[in-house]
């Protein structure tokens, strides 16, 4: 939906207390209005606003493929410990740094994901 395109159309739906009350709630829970909860939540279910865009899951992709070679590295200086060859300390730092650098990635895309549906993030109490 464009950013300045006007909400004239009203869709009504019939809920019983209990769930008018969990829809508040759950609204609430995600930091969203009912209607952006609801919105979301019919769009996205539908397949007509997908969750996650073509580019997001080129996105995940690539940062798979980095997981797997950290992985593939984390398990060859396991099996080095195990096997009493103790790998060179510049290796370690750099598989290291190569695992930082994955969860720096994941939790930037997990946040923009986050944030896309309407959610914001709250500051620390």
């Amino acid at each position: 939906m464009k950013a300045k395109e006007e909400r004239a159309h009203v869709v009504t739906l019939r809920v019983s207390a209990s769930e008018h009350a969990a829809i508040h709630e759950a609204a609430a829970k995600a930091g969203m209005s009912p209607s952006a909860f609801m919105r979301s939540t019919v769009l996205e279910g539908a397949g007509i606003k997908p969750f996650l865009t073509e580019d997001d899951r080129v996105i995940f992709a690539l940062i798979l493929e980095d997981l797997r070679k950290v992985g593939v590295n984390l398990n060859q200086i396991t099996a080095a410990i195990n096997s009493k060859k103790y790998p060179v300390p510049e290796e370690v730092a750099l598989h290291q740094m190569n695992v930082l650098k994955s969860h720096a990635a994941i939790f930037h895309e997990v946040k923009r994901l986050y944030e896309k549906t309407g959610h914001r993030l709250k500051p620390k109490e």
